[in-house]
């Protein structure tokens, strides 16, 4: 039987769609939600059955993409054929295209000091592909999942976030949604929690404590002693040492510091830690250790712990 019609049909009456050949076949595509049909080969073969339910090899309400719609790989390119209801026929149309989460970032900043809260962060999203008809979002701190307004590329959480241990973090997942194609996702985390690190020149000869931590030049968030993150990266020092005073560094004893090593001349920096003290940060208590250089250190010192 050489160029057979095949009749489809939407209940109660249908339209009818021509041009099968012989031994072609249609099978409903589960991971795509569409009825595929693949060209066949001479020689005559019988029809597969549709799945139990659906009438006519048509994918029904609530089981593809739109219903009335049929990908066909019949050339060197898919065709879509979608039922016009202004026409009243089959008709050509384009290949359905999915939706891509291209980005999804966190506006800054997203790293805070421990206590410290991130209140209604913001974020953006771009795509690519389709427009999706939903997008959701959830964060991990057990909050519900929020909608997002049309057409879907930022949002602002009504949430806050705070962390108490160092290194504790946040993150969120944005869920897309499109007619006849699998959620897509994509996550980001948003807020990580640090300790300050402090350093930089005195004279002082003591107490070294919170008071003199906070009176150094210069403090930055990490995470470690050698955390990539922080700014400037690496965990990496400078401090400027003038005539009569030392260079100081206050870190967490539990970032487990054995030295420090001067990054630009590649060699140890003779420093000795002269107290370790309970440091209040935010409300959150954290061990410190503080480090003073042996000797005067004239000029600017680019330095990281060992």
């Amino acid at each position: 039987m050489a160029n057979p019609t095949f009749y489809m049909r939407v209940p109660p009456s249908g339209p009818i769609v021509e041009g099968l050949n012989d031994n072609d076949s249609i099978f409903w595509d589960a991971a795509r939600k569409v009825w595929v049909v693949k060209p066949g080969t001479s020689g005559g073969g019988a029809f597969p059955s549709p799945p139990a339910g659906d009438d006519g090899f048509l994918p029904r309400a609530g089981t593809g993409p739109t219903e009335g719609e049929l990908e066909y790989f019949g050339g060197a390119a898919a065709q879509i054929v979608v039922w016009s209801t202004t026409n009243n026929r089959w008709e050509a149309g384009a290949v359905p295209t999915g939706v891509t989460i291209a980005s999804f970032a966190a506006v800054a900043p997203t790293r805070f000091a421990v206590g410290a809260v991130d209140a209604n962060p913001q974020f953006t999203l771009s795509y690519t592909g389709a427009t999706p008809d939903s997008v959701s979002w959830l964060d991990n701190a057990g909050n519900p999942s929020q909608p997002l307004i049309s057409p879907f590329t930022a949002f602002t959480s009504p949430f806050t976030y705070t962390r108490t241990t160092i290194g504790g973090t946040y993150a969120a997942t944005v869920t897309a949604l499109l007619s006849g194609f699998s959620p897509v996702q994509r996550s980001v985390t948003f807020a990580t929690f640090c300790a300050p690190v402090y350093y930089g020149a005195s004279s002082s000869a003591g107490p070294y404590d919170s008071a003199f931590l906070l009176g150094l030049s210069t403090s930055t968030l990490a995470t470690s002693k050698s955390d990539a993150a922080s700014s400037p990266s690496i965990l990496t020092m400078n401090t400027t040492g003038t005539s009569g005073t030392r260079d100081f560094w206050g870190v967490p004893s539990s970032f487990a510091a054995t030295g420090l090593f001067d990054v630009v001349n590649g060699f140890g920096v003779g420093a000795s830690i002269v107290n370790t003290f309970n440091h209040v940060v935010n409300g959150v208590t954290i061990s410190y250790d503080v480090w003073k250089s042996t000797n005067e250190l004239l000029g600017l010192l680019v330095s990281r712990f060992t």
